[in-house]
């Protein structure tokens, strides 16, 4: 499912998908944002499942509660209407 939210600046539409992640064996449902391909969601979700889970299995992914290990490139933050959206932090050079 897509949302779109407005950002601060001008009205550039930012388009999110909501893509499953498991974590310590419990699936839950995060807000990623979705790339701007001519593709469809159906298209696009299973290479962005992989991507999400890939970080999260590599621990990339700082969840809130949770000690920093400055490893992480994501940060998972949870919205004031309890959507919990992905956040580039940072890059990483291989």
């Amino acid at each position: 499912m897509a949302h779109s939210s407005k950002s601060g600046s001008a009205d550039k539409e930012r388009r999110q998908i909501s893509v499953p992640l498991l974590r310590h064996g419990k699936v839950s449902e995060v807000l990623v944002d979705r790339p701007t391909t001519g593709e469809s969601d159906d298209e696009l979700l299973p290479e962005i499942k992989s991507f999400i889970q890939s970080l999260e299995d590599n621990h990339q992914i700082e969840h809130e509660g949770d000690e920093p290990t400055g490893h992480e490139t994501h940060r998972l933050e949870t919205a004031p209407d309890g959507t919990r959206r992905l956040k580039r932090k940072r890059f990483s050079a291989i």
